[in-house]
């Protein structure tokens, strides 16, 4: 039986030691889903921006902010937000086109998720 106890206690405390599981830090952000830029000029820079915010506990990285095609222009961003702090990116769209406005950026961070992305919607008329 004593033999069973230790097998039984060696083997917890090989589990336990050799446990490699990568713990990800409590950090979340808020930002929003969609920016709706309503009717716009063609050939005319609209600016816009919108906030992200820290709502972990600990630091947020800002990796990298990507948008969908060449006629949007994202600003210099910060790329530590502490906890509970904000920070506003700033945005410049050149529409080419008439009709329906449907462009992506897409935020890379040290969350769970690592990607999360936000729609800029309008209509382009000239």
């Amino acid at each position: 039986m004593k033999q069973l106890y230790s097998i039984l206690l060696i083997s917890i405390i090989f589990v336990g030691c050799n446990n490699n599981t990568k713990q990800l830090p409590n950090i979340s952000m808020d930002i929003p889903e969609e920016i709706y830029l309503d009717t716009i000029q063609n050939n005319i820079t609209v600016h816009t921006s919108f906030n992200i915010t820290n709502t972990g506990q600990q630091a947020l990285i800002i990796k990298d902010i990507q948008a969908s095609c060449d006629c949007t222009i994202i600003d210099q961003w910060d790329s530590i937000i502490e906890a509970g702090h904000s920070s506003i990116v700033n945005i410049e769209i050149l529409p080419s086109h008439t009709g329906t406005l449907d462009k992506n950026i897409v935020v890379r961070s040290n969350i769970k998720n690592e990607f999360s992305a936000i729609s800029i919607k309008g209509f382009v008329v000239d």
